[in-house]
């Protein structure tokens, strides 16, 4: 599981499920400046991991789908647009999106992770860019 964070997250670890169930995971690993951590709970059955979009430019004009938390922990997909803006750490997308969530294209393929978001818009970080660190921290990888 990744999600955003803007401090290394301290203590015992929970997460709602989408139909309330909660449970436990354990961090694995934590990077302060991507602002995410990777936590490992239960096998989840009906969960789907997200792979990487086939073509992974996040170029201007291009519609994504991003996830947020609604009621109750149910997920909430908005569309909108990559914008033409550029910043450090990825591209502006003008959509409401949350800390950590999972930024797609129209096909369900993972584009990257929202860094910051915000009600009308959200800088995004390719996903290119995050799955070194993800790799360290599921498989033990270096590199």
């Amino acid at each position: 599981m990744v999600f955003g964070a803007r401090k290394r997250p301290q203590g015992e670890l929970r997460w709602r499920t989408a139909d309330g169930v909660e449970r436990a995971a354990r961090l694995l690993r934590y990077h302060p400046k991507l602002r995410l951590a990777v936590a490992r709970g239960p096998v989840m059955p009906r969960m789907t991991p997200l792979l990487p979009a086939k073509n992974q430019r996040l170029r201007p004009d291009r519609w994504v789908v991003t996830l947020r938390h609604g009621r109750k922990g149910k997920p909430v997909p908005n569309a909108g647009v990559v914008s033409n803006e550029r910043v450090r750490w990825g591209s502006v997308v003008e959509v409401p999106a949350q800390l950590g969530a999972p930024v797609l294209d129209l096909q369900g393929g993972l584009l990257g992770v929202v860094r910051s978001g915000g009600r009308k818009r959200a800088v995004v970080m390719p996903v290119r860019k995050i799955l070194p660190f993800l790799k360290r921290a599921v498989l033990g990888e270096r590199g």
